[in-house]
């Protein structure tokens, strides 16, 4: 498992961001990711590789977040999740990566789940409770997804499953849970 830190750049650096026209300037934060052999992705490796990510790069990737969700995201911005405190290094996916305190590594962590960003502007705060509205129904409800690739629609659980003619969930469904709806529909 490789080790991650946020630092200031004493010097220009390439960046690893595949299309970063500009790299790591001096004086700007910088994400510094060291793997060594062994690692997935560095099976066959003799020697330790790091990766410097600009700031630009990793705010490109948080700024998914920070659109959808609403949350202020920034590469080194101190947070604390569900008690443990850490900093925001990157994203992964839906999730943001964090450092959490005395552990050198990053952790995938849910943008909105139980989560404080200590900005300078005070702390903001999202329990979880965060809600979307379906594209469908209009209807406001904890979890919306995308349906699937051919229709590309934010859907809630009941009408994803009227839609794609699921009849029978499984058994403790959480999203049927959440919604109020039975197990089997008809």
């Amino acid at each position: 498992m490789g080790t991650v830190q946020v630092r200031t750049a004493r010097k220009w650096h390439p960046c690893s961001g595949w299309r970063c026209p500009v790299g790591v300037l001096a004086g700007t934060q910088y994400r510094r990711e060291v793997i060594f052999p062994g690692d997935e992705g560095h099976e066959d490796g003799t020697r330790p590789v790091a990766l410097a990510t600009c700031s630009r790069c990793i705010n490109e990737q948080l700024a998914f977040h920070r659109d959808k969700y609403g949350v202020p995201a920034t590469l080194g911005i101190p947070v604390t999740s569900e008690g443990r405190r850490g900093i925001v290094v990157g994203a992964y996916g839906s999730d943001i990566a964090v450092i959490l305190a005395g552990s050198g590594t990053s952790t995938p962590v849910d943008a909105r789940w139980r989560t404080v960003y200590h900005t300078p502007d005070g702390d903001v705060s999202f329990d979880g409770a965060a809600k979307t509205t379906c594209e469908s129904c209009d209807q406001t409800v904890p979890t919306v997804s995308v349906c699937c690739s051919s229709h590309q629609t934010s859907l809630c659980h009941g009408c994803y499953r009227r839609s794609h003619f699921v009849e029978r969930c499984v058994e403790g469904c959480v999203a049927c849970a959440d919604e109020g709806l039975p197990a089997r529909m008809r």
